[in-house]
This record gives C-alpha cells, sequence and structure tokens, in this order.
C-alpha cells in the first residue's frame, strides 16, 4: 500500500477526479446504503488532506516496480473484483527477502 500525499503517483498514472460523478444519483445511493446499514465510512488520517472529488485505482507493481495490473477507477465505488488482484499478485511473484536487524 502506498500513500501518496504529495499525490506525484496519482498524477503519473493519470487519475483523474469528477465533481459530477462524486454527487452523482448512483454514488449518493451507495453512501445512503452505507448509512442505513450503520456501515462505517473509512477514517482520514488526521495529517492527511482529503480530496473527495479524487479517484483512486488500484495497482499491482512487480519486484522490478513494472506495473503488472492497472485498474483506474471510474467512479468512487469502482474497484477491482479481490480475485482480479490477488490473481495479479500471485503472477508478480514471490517478494525478495528484506534484510532484518538482528
Amino acid at each position: 500500500m502506498l500513500l501518496d500525499s504529495k499525490r506525484e503517483v496519482y498524477k503519473a498514472f493519470g487519475l483523474g477526479m469528477s465533481v459530477s460523478k462524486v454527487w452523482s444519483y448512483s454514488n449518493l445511493f451507495h453512501y445512503a446504503e452505507y448509512m442505513a446499514e450503520s456501515r462505517q465510512f473509512p477514517k482520514t488520517p488526521a495529517d492527511i488532506v482529503d480530496d473527495i472529488y479524487q479517484f483512486g485505482g488500484d495497482f499491482v507493481l512487480d519486484q522490478a516496480g513494472r506495473v503488472i495490473y492497472f485498474h483506474p477507477s471510474k467512479t468512487p465505488a469502482d474497484r477491482p473484483v479481490v480475485t482480479a488482484l490477488l490473481a495479479a499478485i500471485h503472477e508478480a511473484g514471490p517478494s525478495p527477502p528484506t534484510d532484518t536487524p538482528t
């Protein structure tokens, strides 16, 4: 997971933003379902300035830093299925061992 507070990676991946999609009927309905089910919305860390109009994305990089899975969100709720992410992670192969201090 990457925290991109300066939005450098966000810009490099060409991720978008949209006022109309954030306030669309379908998105507001999605949020209303959360509220009706008493589900909690994800909390934003206190030191992060949140941009509600920014779309996210899901990406998997291999050990060499090459993007092997690319899913830019088309709406605020657009996320890939978990099996697609897991398949991409599996394709990337095992992570190299890290040196841990002894």
